[in-house]
């Protein structure tokens, strides 16, 4: 009798999910709470604090493999997060940029399953004839290359980001955001 009801017992607590469970996570770092809290967990993995930028956190290190990375701890007028962004260093070669978002891709998918929404195109045909366009049309912001991962507290989005000019090469972003 006293095994029933501690099998009972234990399917129960493996059964119901919990609040760590349901809790998004940045390097095995809870994104919630204070801004603060989530940047000292940031330092105890080796970041570098850089600064505060109206409304984030910044941190220099290493995210995924990737050097020199740039993690924003984001958070609202209360200083309570509201979640993190990650910028990879800018590349000026489509290959690269390419190969950077394929590698973090690849992460994801393994540790999160297939993502839920998976677009990586271009606007214009033009833009897909080379490398050198497809560089170009990623700095305009003509490509569209991104991938959505439903994930326990939120969602992360993988993506190539450009500042829509020539000058400003674009970089692999990757955004923690906590669901609503």
């Amino acid at each position: 009798m006293k095994q029933a009801i501690l099998a009972f017992v234990l399917s129960l607590c493996l059964g119901l999910p919990t609040a760590a469970q349901d809790t998004l996570r940045f390097l095995d770092i809870p994104v919630q709470g204070s801004a603060r809290s989530v940047g000292s967990g940031l330092e105890q993995l080796g970041f570098n604090y850089v600064g505060d930028n109206q409304g984030a956190l910044l941190y220099r290190g290493q995210y995924a493999g990737f050097y020199n990375a740039l993690v924003a701890v984001v958070y609202d007028d209360a200083r309570t997060v509201t979640g993190v962004s990650v910028a990879l260093p800018a590349q000026s070669q489509w290959q690269e940029l390419r190969s950077d978002y394929l590698v973090l891709k690849e992460k994801l998918t393994a540790k999160y399953g297939q993502p839920q929404e998976c677009v990586e195109q271009f606007d214009q045909p033009f833009y897909d004839t080379s490398d050198a366009t497809r560089f170009m049309g990623a700095c305009l912001g003509a490509c569209r290359y991104y991938a959505a991962y439903q994930v326990p507290g939120g969602r992360i989005l993988l993506s190539i980001l450009h500042a829509g000019d020539l000058e400003t090469p674009p970089m692999v972003a990757v955004d923690y955001q906590l669901a609503p």
